[in-house]
């Protein structure tokens, strides 16, 4: 019965012993394939979600690799303590281990030595090459520049050179966006090195998109985060308001804007609702709510959990109660 239930370790833990019986050990499998990235990651790492099953769990990591889809790549970003190298664990020495995360100005991953962790929630490896495959928005550029290091000379932190532009359009608003600033869904493939190559596939709203060419240049070194927590960075509204007649097909990624705030249809299966007004965007923004962490992967979006919706970002099925 347990491994039918939804949490298959939890339920034999739980399980009545008989008299006499001495409950079995339970076999550690702490790899699993996570569905993001399509890598094995470990319980410590990121928590095993409880709709995986045991049968889906692994005791090694080379295990966990055959059933990837990738198993080159997965074992390229296996962890040192899996590889015979030597395990960068907690030492009882006032100096930390060096771990590596996602920076959410580039993409790119650097290490806590040079860097303060921006939450306490960011997924962090032991490994530069796992952090880059498993968490960059773009592994090979994050692998060739390397983790980041002081220099012997002027023993000062330099700075990660700047990633060269990636835009793509946005089909829905006919306006172009850099990758750095927001990410590409994949259903989108084809990219452009400037701005104005790619307003020109724009083929209805190619004039407002030059029109919106970005002016500014990338600065020398890394400039000062937000003073804020809330979302500050604006985007431009989408140029069509919802329509909750119900007689407008919306589709993944179709954007509109209420009240001055742009939400994105959600992909499929959720995809089905956008067109019903049930699920339709809220007429006036409840902001983020104060025990949720806005997401790393997208800096104009805030979570309601009250409501069941994604302020300022999707709409549509799915979440919980009403709302959207």
């Amino acid at each position: 019965c347990c491994f039918k239930a939804r949490n298959t370790e939890q339920c034999l833990k739980d399980r009545p012993l008989l008299p006499g019986e001495i409950r079995p050990p339970i076999p550690i499998k702490p790899w699993y394939v996570e569905d993001m990235s399509g890598m094995c990651v470990s319980d410590d790492e990121k928590p095993k979600p409880s709709w995986i099953p045991m049968e889906q769990s692994y005791g090694a990591y080379e295990q966990c690799c055959r059933a990837t889809k990738d198993y080159q790549l997965c074992m390229k970003a296996a962890p040192s303590s899996e590889t015979g190298g030597v395990s960068r664990t907690p030492q009882p020495t006032p100096t930390p281990p060096v771990m590596y995360f996602k920076d959410p100005a580039t993409g790119l991953c650097v290490s806590n030595e040079f860097h303060e962790m921006p939450a306490y929630k960011t997924p962090a490896y032991e490994d530069f090459n796992r952090c880059c495959i498993l968490e960059s928005v773009d592994p090979a550029r994050c692998l060739e520049v390397g983790p980041h290091t002081y220099t012997t000379e002027s023993d000062s932190y330099m700075p990660t050179p700047v990633p060269p532009n990636e835009f793509w359009l946005v089909e829905s608003s006919g306006l172009c966006e850099n990758e750095r600033n927001m990410k590409r869904p994949p259903y989108i493939t084809k990219t452009f090195e400037t701005y104005e190559d790619c307003c020109k596939t724009s083929t209805w709203n190619q004039d407002k998109c030059l029109a919106h060419a970005p002016t500014s240049v990338p600065t020398t070194f890394p400039t000062w985060s937000p003073s804020t927590s809330y979302p500050t960075l604006t985007m431009i509204c989408p140029p069509n308001q919802y329509d909750p007649s119900g007689s407008t097909i919306y589709r993944q990624g179709d954007e509109v804007e209420v009240n001055l705030v742009a939400y994105r249809c959600k992909p499929p299966p959720h995809a089905a609702y956008c067109r019903n007004p049930d699920f339709q965007p809220p007429q006036e923004d409840p902001g983020p709510d104060p025990d949720e962490t806005i997401p790393e992967t997208n800096t104009n979006t805030a979570t309601n959990t009250n409501s069941g919706v994604i302020i300022t970002s999707t709409f549509g099925g799915g979440g919980g109660g009403g709302g959207g």
